[in-house]
Order: structure tokens, then sequence, then C-alpha cells
């Protein structure tokens, strides 16, 4: 998976790296889901399912999020692409973009110059 970047045109403001199939979580027994660190994705599973757990519940927990903005407070985090707009843990807003949809937007830090999608170079 190529990782790319997200950054402003004009002031440099960057939320940060993503790829654009997203990245596999688990969730653990109160509802949190913690990221599984490629390439060694079965090891996190492991550790918060439990080494004997079977394939119907590692199914069920783990998820495909991707990185998303909230445009009004500048908060990065992750979300499930499809159904409802997701929603900022931070400040509450539906009005954010995943990574991978903003680019050529205006930059929401500072309203003048464009968020731009580059190529890193790297992959995971």
């Amino acid at each position: 998976m190529l990782i790319h970047n997200l950054i402003c045109t004009s002031c440099g403001f960057s939320p940060g790296t993503f790829t654009v199939e997203g990245g596999l979580y688990v969730m653990d027994d109160e509802g949190c889901f913690i990221r599984c660190r490629h390439p060694l994705e079965h090891r996190t599973i492991a550790e918060v399912l439990g080494q004997d757990a079977d394939i119907a519940l590692v199914r069920e927990r783990t998820e495909r999020l991707y990185e998303w903005l909230c445009l009004d407070c500048l908060s990065e985090g992750a979300q499930p692409r499809g159904g409802s707009s997701p929603l900022c843990s931070r400040c509450g807003s539906r009005y954010g973009k995943f990574f991978a949809d903003i680019d050529g937007h205006p930059c929401p830090a500072c309203k003048s110059g464009r968020m731009m999608v580059t190529d890193t170079g790297l992959v995971v």
C-alpha cells in the first residue's frame, strides 16, 4: 500500500499521512478501535481478542477505517466509509472529509491554499 501525504499548498498545514486502502482496526471489549500495525496485524488482533479467538469473532471485531479530517476543529481521526456521515470525536461536527477525498479543496486552516495529496514514495 502506497503512503500519501496531505498538505496545503499555501500554509503547509498537513494533518498527516494515509493509505487509500485504509487501515485495519480491531475493537476491544469496551468498544474502542485499536489500530493493527502492518504487516503484523494478526499480533494486535490476538492481543486484543485472545490467542484462541475464533474466525467469527475476528470478522465481527475487525474493520477497515480511513483517515478523516474535521473541517471545523481540524482534528484527525479514523472513521468507517459508507453509511451516515462520520462524527468528529472532538467537537461533534459532521463537517469533514476523508483524507483521500480532500485533494484540491480549500485548506481548512488558512482558507487561501488548496489541499494537495502527494505521493511520499513509501510503501506499507
